[in-house]
């Protein structure tokens, strides 16, 4: 299945729209900012540095699970789900499953190197969640590879959410694209050296 590449794209307006194209491979995200709507940053240059998203705002040991029980790829996507429903993240279980799954219809979040986004919006949630999942056995997610998935992160976000959720895709593309970030996160024995592994990773990344 063919991935695509989610952009913001400056309008003359000043608005910015979701444009969508595709790509050969994985998944690539990347935000651009409109010419006005949006706060600027100083250059790092003048000693300043723009703030990323952190994904341990949104990430907490209770809400990584290993491993996941599941088998199939609806499975996992139900038991993180679930898991996001025990922390009181989600209030209403069906309205927040049928939004991912609905999503996933419409195109894999497999992108690829064992990795699934499943994603979507839904008023199950007041806020941006996120939840970690690692199978006990490797699960076809119809990958663009067409390889299997060893980790899948889920994303929610409210209905009316739509830059913080983009953002979170790109963060969770870009720290499981470093090998080094991965494989930790693969091997973790539990939820604690996961959650160590993703603050190190932002860590590293916010002193480079």
């Amino acid at each position: 299945m063919l991935a695509t590449s989610l952009v913001l794209q400056p309008r003359s307006d000043g608005f910015s729209r979701c444009v969508q194209f595709p790509l050969p491979c994985s998944l690539h995200i990347v935000i651009l900012r409109a010419r006005r709507g949006f706060p600027h940053y100083p250059s790092q240059k003048a000693g300043f540095r723009k703030r990323l998203m952190r994904l341990t705002d949104i990430i907490s040991i209770d809400k990584i699970k290993i491993p996941l029980g599941a088998g199939t790829k609806q499975q996992a996507i139900e038991e993180l789900v679930d898991l996001l429903v025990s922390t009181g993240d989600v209030s209403d279980k069906n309205s927040a499953l049928g939004a991912v799954l609905e999503r996933e219809k419409t195109r894999t979040t497999g992108i690829g190197n064992g990795l699934a986004i499943p994603h979507g919006k839904s008023t199950a949630v007041g806020k941006l969640v996120m939840a970690i999942g690692r199978p006990s056995q490797e699960i076809d997610f119809e990958s663009v590879d067409e390889k299997p998935v060893r980790l899948i992160i889920l994303l929610l976000s409210p209905m009316d959410m739509t830059g913080p959720h983009i953002q979170a895709l790109a963060r969770v593309s870009r720290l499981m694209s470093i090998d080094g970030v991965r494989r930790a996160i693969e091997r973790a024995p539990g939820a604690q050296e996961i959650l160590k592994a993703i603050q190190d990773a932002e860590q590293a990344e916010a002193g480079a």
